[in-house]
């Protein structure tokens, strides 16, 4: 019998208990899930009128705690539903539970199961925690926004929180706020690479070109592997005429992470500014390959292909402007026009680039 083998009385499996606890606060989270289930096995055992122990709730709700920690959604999702039978109501035990929902990636699950508990654990940073993730992920913003914000208030040194905060302000382009969020996030931790890499996309993001370089720098040195950072360097030196430094930033963005579509689309780009147009398609095609649903990617590939007067294909591709978020033209509840015969009717002819294409192009009306 191993040292860690559960005696069958009730005083044995406490001190039992009392290990596991001392493993898991100790964050030997293999050791603590063992005992956790010999704990559990042997009250399960015990049916011959032995005392056991009587918080078989809380080993399981521990356990499904433990699980999750350690990597195992799945399986703390299950231990936390037994914790839950025992105990019905556990407000920690149905907040872990909507957290491994969401680890899950259930987060329309996680919302509802964290909704319905929330008001239990106004104080729980990881019901707040949990619930904005969920949130986020259902792009439900404002939502996500509120209970970041109570994250932070609830975990002022949580620098993740005000990353994501910050990450969610600038998604709806609020990059005044999002700029606060992650200059806060360095002055607590200077070495938040995520923060300064942020920082700086948001600013380039916001138009200031010269404040962006120095946190996208600062990114990428803290995380030499980080493709966001790498390729978000890239595309600034690119707006900033530096076209070598650019495209060295972005063919490491590629090196590191081969699959990161927007580092071959910044690549084509580079490409198109050096007139080697052939190059260019090419590698948006790559991009484009790699994430087909991303308007900004087809956008990119469309002027490649206008440059290239290949003026069919392009101006279908540049119809991807509508889902983008810089280049989508003025909103009408109109119909489009598809290219018909307009007799005798009206076309409504709305102007979305600027001045120059606006008087080129009315002599076609």
């Amino acid at each position: 019998m191993s040292g860690d083998e559960p005696t069958r009385d009730a005083g044995g499996n406490r001190a039992l208990l009392q290990r596991a606890v001392a493993h898991h606060h100790a964050g030997a989270l293999g050791e603590a899930i063992d005992l956790y289930r010999h704990v559990l096995n042997a009250a399960a055992r015990a049916d011959d009128g032995t005392e056991t122990i009587d918080v078989q709730g809380e080993v399981w709700r521990l356990l499904g705690v433990a699980l999750r920690a350690n990597g195992d959604p799945t399986g703390a999702l299950d231990a936390l539903d037994n914790a839950l039978a025992h105990t019905p109501g556990d407000a920690a035990a149905l907040v872990e539970r909507g957290a491994a929902l969401q680890d899950l990636g259930r987060s329309a699950d996680a919302a509802d199961a964290l909704r319905a508990v929330t008001p239990l654990t106004s104080e729980s940073i990881l019901g707040h925690a949990s619930l904005a993730d969920a949130y986020r992920a259902l792009d439900q913003m404002d939502d996500a926004i509120a209970h970041y914000r109570r994250l932070v208030e609830l975990a002022p040194d949580l620098i993740d929180a005000r990353i994501n905060l910050g990450a969610c302000l600038q998604e709806t382009s609020d990059f005044a706020a999002a700029i606060a969020c992650y200059r806060a996030a360095l002055a607590a931790d200077p070495n938040a690479g995520a923060a300064a890499t942020n920082l700086g996309l948001a600013l380039m993001e916001f138009g200031d070109l010269d404040a962006a370089a120095a946190p996208l720098e600062r990114g990428a040195a803290l995380d030499p592997t980080d493709p966001l950072a790498l390729n978000g360097l890239g595309a600034l030196y690119l707006r900033l005429g530096r076209t070598d430094d650019a495209e060295r930033a972005i063919r490491r963005a590629i090196d590191t992470a081969p699959g990161h579509a927007p580092a071959w689309s910044n690549l084509g780009n580079v490409h198109q500014d050096r007139r080697r147009l052939n190059d260019a398609l090419a590698t948006h095609d790559k991009s484009v390959s790699l994430d087909p649903d991303n308007a900004a990617l087809h956008w990119n590939r469309a002027m490649t292909m206008l440059l290239s007067s290949d003026l069919e294909h392009g101006f279908a591709e540049y119809e991807w402007r509508r889902h983008t978020t810089d280049h989508a033209p003025p909103g009408h509840d109109s119909p489009l026009w598809n290219g018909g015969d307009p007799t005798g009717k009206h076309l409504l002819l709305l102007a979305e680039q600027g001045f120059g294409d606006m008087i080129q192009f009315a002599r076609y009306a």
